[in-house]
Formats: structure tokens, sequence, C-alpha cells
């Protein structure tokens, strides 16, 4: 199956789960949504190059994304995770942004899982 492949049947099954349970959760929509795009895209879950709660320190404290792609051992595409039960706003946005520019990573994915 080619990646297109991939992607379509990604797309219309991750729709119809949605549309099942609109009002799914974080961690339902991490697992269900955001975890299968992870693999689709080749980069494997369990390993090392997909970090889970990447710590990113933040002034005096220390804020969480959800998930942090690396390669050899340095974090290049953020993702924050909200649940389909949220709708996305420029805070959220903003948010991501901010991790980002705090590590110098270029690519961030937010998503509700819509």
């Amino acid at each position: 199956m080619t990646l297109r492949e991939e992607l379509i049947e990604y797309a219309e099954r991750s729709s119809t789960l949605i549309e099942d349970s609109p009002q799914m959760d974080e961690e339902n929509t991490k697992r269900k949504i955001i975890e299968p795009l992870i693999e689709i895209l080749e980069w494997n879950i369990l390993s090392s190059d997909v970090e889970l709660e990447y710590s990113v320190q933040m002034g005096s404290g220390t804020k969480k994304v959800d998930y942090a792609l690396k390669l050899q051992g340095t974090a290049v595409v953020f993702i924050e995770a909200k649940g389909c039960d949220t709708p996305l706003e420029q805070s959220h946005e903003n948010q991501l942004k901010s991790y980002m520019r705090q590590v110098g990573v270029d690519w961030g994915l937010l998503s509700n899982g819509r």
C-alpha cells in the first residue's frame, strides 16, 4: 500500500471514529487518532525517536509537549494534541509555537483529531 493509500484509509477511519465519539477526550484522541498518524509517517512510537511528554524549559518552570519526534537524539517536530472535544484556539497555537521557539524546533503539528 502506498503512503497516499494509507493516509486516505487513515483519514476515513479517523473520521468514522470522530463521528462515533465526538466527545473523545485528549488521551483517546492521542491513542486512536494521533499515534496511528505518527506510525503511518514511519516514526516508531515505541522507539527512542518518539518521546512522549517531552520536557521544555520555560522560564523557571518546565512544560510538556505531547510528542517530540527526534532525529539522532534532537527534537525536529513537536506535536501538541487536544481532545476531539476541544475546539482549537489561537492560545493552543501560541502554546505550541512558544515550545518550538524555546527549543529551536522548526516543525509543529497541533491537532484535536479533526
